[in-house]
């Protein structure tokens, strides 16, 4: 009878391991009695594994054009003031950075694009599948939108867009 036990190792790219028991037992080709259990006895994440794992980071306008998360914006009307919701759209934990200054997203019909400005940079982090507090930006363009709610995201590299919105001509 032969027993052993296989180390820890590293079985995943989230440094996940697993410690496994074997047991063979056999005997001579003529009354050939076998018995082959494999057991897993220990499994785990290594503090490797807990740094892969940690939040992907990245500014709202590469996580938003990367699909990885969607964004509900309401419309403050008579003004230049957006309310956005970040929604995670992944299994992890994600870290926005809106930057100070401008970004624009391109969100598909019938807005075009959306141009977001920040007076100061605000740093996000959103549980997956969940989403951040709401806050607002001004936005900027002589064509905009200055009154409604929808939902922008992006999909297989293609923006969508849902909901109302009203778009007009405005002084800048």
């Amino acid at each position: 009878m032969t027993a052993r036990r296989r180390p820890r190792r590293p079985c995943g790219p989230r440094g996940l391991h697993a410690t496994v028991k074997e047991i063979l037992r056999g005997k001579d080709a003529t009354g050939a009695e076998y018995r082959i259990e494999t057991k897993l006895v220990e499994a785990g994440t290594s503090a490797a594994g807990a740094k892969a794992a940690a939040p992907a980071a990245g500014t709202l306008g590469d996580l938003f054009r990367a699909g990885k998360i969607s964004i509900l914006v309401d419309v403050v009307p008579k003004s230049s003031t957006v309310r956005l919701t970040l929604t995670n759209k992944g299994e992890t934990k994600l870290k926005v950075v809106v930057p100070k200054g401008t970004t624009t997203l391109e969100v598909g019909t019938p807005v075009g694009s959306l141009v977001l400005v920040a007076s100061a940079e605000r740093a996000l982090e959103i549980p997956a599948n969940g989403a951040a507090p709401r806050f607002d930006l001004t936005q900027k363009g002589t064509y905009r939108p200055t009154k409604g709610s929808f939902t922008i995201s992006v999909y297989e590299g293609q923006p969508l867009f849902s909901g109302g919105v009203e778009m007009d001509h405005v002084k800048e």
